[in-house]
């Protein structure tokens, strides 16, 4: 029995530092989830910018329609085919 007792200790020592680096790791990856998250609905707001502007964009671009414009001209012709 006192044999055992040195590598009990040990054994402990090591059974809880695993515990407090899996505690740890789990701590650093939920952190990341919720960074990961954020930075996911920021790009989804980012996106949903862009796409409205590149409406308003093509909107202006139709109401110059009228106009002798040769590349508002082309332009209008492309989309249109591509619809």
């Amino acid at each position: 029995p006192y044999q055992k007792a040195p590598y009990r200790v040990k054994n402990r020592a090591a059974a809880k530092r695993s515990r407090e680096k899996t505690k740890q790791y789990e701590i650093n990856l939920t952190a990341k989830e919720r960074q990961l998250t954020q930075d996911r609905l920021h790009l989804y707001t980012y996106i949903t910018t862009l796409k409205n502007e590149v409406l308003s964009l093509r909107t202006q671009i139709l109401e110059h329609g009228g106009c002798n414009c040769e590349i508002i001209q082309d332009y209008i012709t492309r989309t249109a085919n591509d619809i």
